[in-house]
């Protein structure tokens, strides 16, 4: 039995301290996961799905572009099975996550931010066409993503819970998509909402710069059903930093900035259902990778 067995069945917790007016609350705890996030979810059955299609071979070595999180899935389970690993991330993002990813045994190429939300992408694509052996696996696009999610993380909702709505941030979207289509079989009524920045567009695919690592990329993502979407929550900056505040403070969790921003988002459709509603969000990670960037100070 390896790291890899224990991927997943992490803990939906209800959060305690809310008014009475409010929908329930629930949270997927998703830092429980080998390497602290969601996202090792997808790193699993990535590479899991390429070995059944004999694209990957012992010794091969896998690229991929990542905000850190799907970088740090990728190096556990390519230390696991012997690969090598490429991770290209924004130069701006968490030097503790960049640290991390090192740490794993990962070489981290950086990608020039000013070049756009999505300077890690277009940087991956330059290097595999210059190096054709690399293997990416291409987390944008690749529908094992999707897969991990609806059997994985959608299904242990519902094996708990029935929500009426279901709120998340969009990166490369497997995570929003592969659950919402989960609660979606479970519950055909659920009300599906996308959390973004304030001034980010994704039904657009625009974005400005900000501070939420690894979400509203300036990209429409291949993997989304804008068809699902009831709508869209834009949340403020200073609003997330307010909820994580709030969490450590009344919930005893410490959470990421995409965590932050996804229950701020549950928040707004919590008031908006009222009592006797469920809603439930996910934290894809802890706040461990982004202690110094600033954003705890309020704290």
């Amino acid at each position: 039995m390896s790291i890899l067995n224990f991927i997943g069945n992490t803990p939906l917790m209800k959060i305690q301290n809310q008014s009475d007016d409010l929908a329930d609350i629930y949270v997927k705890l998703e830092f429980f996961n080998p390497g602290g996030s969601i996202k090792t979810r997808v790193a699993a059955r990535m590479i899991e799905n390429a070995e059944r299609e004999g694209i990957l071979h012992k010794g091969s070595t896998i690229i991929e572009a990542t905000g850190g999180n799907t970088g740090i899935g990728l190096a556990i389970v390519s230390n696991v099975k012997g690969y090598k690993f490429i991770a290209v991330v924004p130069d701006n993002y968490s030097k503790e996550r960049i640290d991390l990813l090192k740490i794993y045994g990962a070489n981290v190429v950086l990608a020039d931010s000013k070049q756009g939300n999505d300077s890690h992408i277009m940087l991956v694509k330059k290097m595999v066409r210059n190096n054709p052996e690399y293997i990416w696996l291409n987390q944008f696009e690749n529908k094992a993503s999707i897969e991990a999610h609806y059997e994985g993380t959608g299904k242990e909702i519902v094996n708990q819970i029935i929500p009426d709505a279901f709120v998340a941030s969009v990166g490369s979207a497997g995570t929003f998509q592969g659950i919402a289509n989960c609660l979606k079989f479970a519950n055909p009524k659920i009300k599906l909402y996308v959390a973004q920045p304030k001034g980010c567009d994704l039904k657009n695919g625009t974005s400005i710069p900000h501070r939420v690592q690894g979400v509203s990329l300036g990209i429409k993502p291949p993997l989304l059903d804008y068809n699902m979407i009831e709508g869209y929550i834009d949340v403020e900056f200073n609003e997330i930093k307010s909820m994580l505040y709030k969490m450590i403070r009344n919930e005893g969790i410490f959470l990421g900035i995409s965590a932050g921003e996804n229950i701020v988002a549950a928040y707004k459709i919590a008031k908006e259902l009222g009592r006797g509603k469920v809603v439930c969000t996910i934290a894809p990670d802890s706040g461990n990778c982004y202690v110094n960037e600033g954003i705890y100070d309020v704290m």
